[in-house]
């Protein structure tokens, strides 16, 4: 029979882990302010066929990723042609599904 303080240890284990679990999960699916994706197939400096995230929802840009600073992550889930030069700098880029 285990004591009292090694099921106390065991319990910390498990919050710890836990933790640690829930870091990785938040971290790796939250978007940020000034991000983009794409939400159908065009030419990068098409506004329309992105959104930009605004810190609470996903809104359709005034601007291409790269037109303005702030840019964020860029997500390109449809096929883009990169008919410009963005201008300046993009946090990150992926390419998925």
């Amino acid at each position: 029979m285990k004591s009292g303080h090694a099921h106390i240890n065991n319990i910390r284990r498990c919050c710890a882990l836990l933790f640690v679990l829930l870091s990785f999960c938040i971290s790796g699916y939250g978007q940020t302010t000034g991000d983009y994706r794409t939400v159908s197939s065009g030419n990068w400096n098409n506004d329309g066929i992105w959104e930009r995230y605004n810190g609470s929802s996903w809104t359709t840009p005034t601007s291409y990723p790269g037109e303005n600073t702030g840019t964020g992550n860029v997500d390109i889930r449809n096929d883009v042609t990169l008919n410009v030069n963005p201008s300046n700098s993009i946090g990150s880029l992926s390419l998925g599904a």
